[in-house]
């Protein structure tokens, strides 16, 4: 009988390691999640910037297109259209960097629910 109850509480241990295995290959598989989404955050900043420098260069162009007089109208409108396009680059930066944030975060509370699992699991940590 104390054999049995032995057997049964090995069983047991067994597959409580089997879950904290689970559980932290899902922790190992969230944080790389968690690092590809900053890498993804840290490439839509890198382009939100390179948006914002061209909209700085399309302004400047355009700038100077207005203050020659005698500069003919296609320039102008070239400018114009130079400053449009990189409107649109940043705003599409602007929303690549907010769904990478948005997956940063998602990321971050799945690897805390994670990590709170496998404390509540661990019998070691009792």
């Amino acid at each position: 009988m104390v054999q049995s109850g032995f057997e049964v509480v090995q069983s047991w241990l067994e597959v409580v390691q089997s879950g904290l295995e689970l559980v932290q290959s899902k922790l190992e598989a969230a944080q790389f999640r968690l690092e590809v989404a900053q890498s993804r955050l840290e490439a839509a900043q890198s382009l939100y910037e390179v948006a914002q420098f061209c909209l700085g260069v399309a302004q400047s162009l355009y700038e100077a297109a207005q203050f020659c007089l005698g500069a003919p109208q296609f320039h102008i409108e070239a400018a114009q259209s130079r400053i449009r396009v990189a409107q649109f680059h940043i705003e599409a930066a602007q929303s690549r960097l907010r769904v990478a944030q948005f997956q940063v975060e998602a990321v971050q509370s799945h690897h805390e629910v994670m990590q709170s699992y496998l404390r509540e699991c661990d019998p070691t940590q009792s």
